[in-house]
């Protein structure tokens, strides 16, 4: 078994779509619609409102029944979950920061330190649904913060 993808559920897939474009500085290698994209890194966009649209216009012969009884059992919303963050690694964590603060895609946390065992140094960037994605790499500081 391996892992295809780690899927992302979106309210809004062009505010998402440009929004990974510009952090992930790539384009998407699959796009169906508004309703999924994936790109190269692992990672996919999905906007389950695509689907409940579909339904809506009566478009039921592109579901099967079992799929349309989960569809109706669905939490409202999928997003801002929270129970997984997504941690990416960079070369240059200093250099990430100060090019995610002049694209100004989402809100971004301050540099946190953290020097349990030894010194990791992390970002949060948030996504248009507020998802938060951890950003990390090597950060050369010379006093503590």
């Amino acid at each position: 078994m391996r892992l295809g993808t780690v899927y992302i559920c979106v309210q809004d897939m062009g505010a998402s779509l440009a929004f990974y474009r510009a952090l992930l500085q790539a384009e998407p290698v699959i796009q169906n619609d508004d309703r999924w994209v994936s790109f190269e890194q692992g990672l996919s966009l999905y906007a389950r409102d695509y689907d409940l649209r579909l339904v809506l216009q009566g478009r039921t012969d592109c579901f099967n029944q079992a799929y349309l009884d989960e569809l109706r059992n669905e939490p409202v919303s999928l997003t801002n979950n929270h129970s997984v963050i997504f941690n990416f690694e960079v070369d240059d964590l200093q250099e990430e920061y100060e090019r995610l603060q002049r694209l100004n895609i989402g809100q971004l946390s301050e540099v946190y330190m953290v020097n349990v065992h030894h010194p990791y140094y992390y970002f949060n960037l948030f996504d248009p649904d507020g998802n938060p994605l951890e950003i990390t790499g090597p950060y050369q500081t010379t006093e503590m913060e």
